[in-house]
């Protein structure tokens, strides 16, 4: 059984890295998985890129992922998300700030 692999929108926004990943996860070298809120985000980031990029193509695009993916779509995590729990990294990324190592 392949490793399960969660694909982020930063990883999914670029077409060709876009692609190749959606190739190894069709070759089953992987269990490739998202959430439609990982889809949003990635969908979001291309319309802010490019404002006059149609929306009817950033849905095609949704549904030829999914479509083409397995098992892709990731429900029933929401109860996990959230103060306390484990959190995507864009919400937690400023909460947080670099300290220098007081050991060196």
């Amino acid at each position: 059984m392949p490793f399960v692999a969660v694909y982020d929108a930063n990883a999914l926004y670029p077409n060709v890295q876009r692609d190749l990943l959606i190739r190894i996860a069709t070759a089953s070298l992987v269990q490739a998985k998202w959430t439609s809120r990982i889809l949003d985000e990635m969908a979001a980031a291309r319309q802010r890129r490019n404002p006059d990029l149609d929306p009817a193509k950033l849905v095609h695009l949704r549904e030829r992922m999914n479509a083409a993916v397995a098992d892709c779509i990731v429900t029933g995590y929401e109860q996990t998300v959230g103060p306390g729990r484990v959190q995507y990294r864009g919400e937690v990324a400023g909460r947080f700030r670099a300290r220098p190592d007081p050991h060196r």
